[in-house]
């Protein structure tokens, strides 16, 4: 700055000189010099003002640097929201054709579930309504209800059973109650399994066995196959009595009978103490 009025006051000196030389009168000169300190103070407030814009350029410059920086952090901020919600989008969109199918689905599920229940409420009409007469015997201690029609032999029965019920023995279809004294008291899970292994030992393939209850009384049934025959073994323990109700049908006529065979398994009780 020093440097900028050294040169003023030598365009001053200059002009003085200048006008001296030139033999212009005082009071001329007087008032020359008087609007070169004007001039010189004007000069002054000049550079003044200009050093002052030029703080201020600077400062506007530092204000535009962090503009420019928070609008490039907002830019890149905007991107990685826009970038996240085009990721929700596809993912809502992937999860809104999830649910169409799975809509889709259970429609179909529901469909089939209707299909079932007709087929079954069809198959259910279709089962012969059967009467029943009642089988009682006080001295081996047990009933049974048997449909009115079916042959029931009690005398001639192999394999100590007491009972035999059939509708038509050509059929090959019967259902028979056996029964069993043992010196010692044996349980429903030993008799089940011993009944298993002796099926399979026979060439019977075993289908599944189940605990039930008949009468509240415990008991297992057993599913098994062999050849073009199916069967069924009620299982019950009591005290040191066995009692198997066995129900078997060629597997054509299987389907058609095993409801009458469950009536006749639901109808078995236990007489006398």
């Amino acid at each position: 700055m020093s440097g900028k009025w050294v040169v003023a006051g030598a365009i001053a000196l200059l002009i003085s000189s200048s006008l001296l030389g030139c033999g212009i009168p005082q009071e001329q000169y007087d008032a020359t010099l008087a609007d070169l300190g004007k001039v010189r103070e004007e000069l002054k407030l000049a550079i003044g003002d200009l050093e002052a814009s030029q703080g201020e350029v600077g400062a506007l410059t530092t204000e535009t640097g962090t503009a420019k920086t928070n609008l490039d952090a907002a830019k890149a901020k905007n991107a990685e929201l826009t970038s996240s919600l085009e990721k929700a989008q596809s993912e809502l969109n992937d999860a809104l054709a999830t649910n169409a199918t799975l809509k889709t689905d259970a429609e179909k599920l529901k469909k089939e579930m209707d299909a079932t229940k007709n087929k079954i409420t069809t198959l259910k009409s279709q089962i012969p309504t059967l009467t029943y007469n009642t089988l009682a015997n006080p001295t081996k201690g047990f009933s049974i209800n048997y449909p009115v029609g079916w042959t029931v032999d009690t005398v001639s029965n192999p394999w100590k059973r007491l009972v035999a019920a059939y509708e038509n023995l050509v059929l090959d279809m019967g259902f028979y109650v056996t029964k069993e004294d043992s010196p010692y008291t044996i349980s429903l899970q030993l008799l089940t399994s011993g009944t298993e292994q002796n099926m399979k030992s026979q060439g019977y393939t075993l289908g599944g066995t189940k605990g039930i209850t008949i009468n509240k009384i415990p008991a297992s049934r057993l599913i098994y196959f062999k050849g073009n025959y199916i069967s069924q073994s009620i299982l019950l323990a009591s005290g040191k009595t066995i009692w198997i109700l066995d129900f078997g049908a060629r597997s054509d006529l299987y389907p058609d009978w095993v409801h009458t065979f469950n009536e006749m398994i639901n109808s078995f009780k236990l007489l006398g103490g």
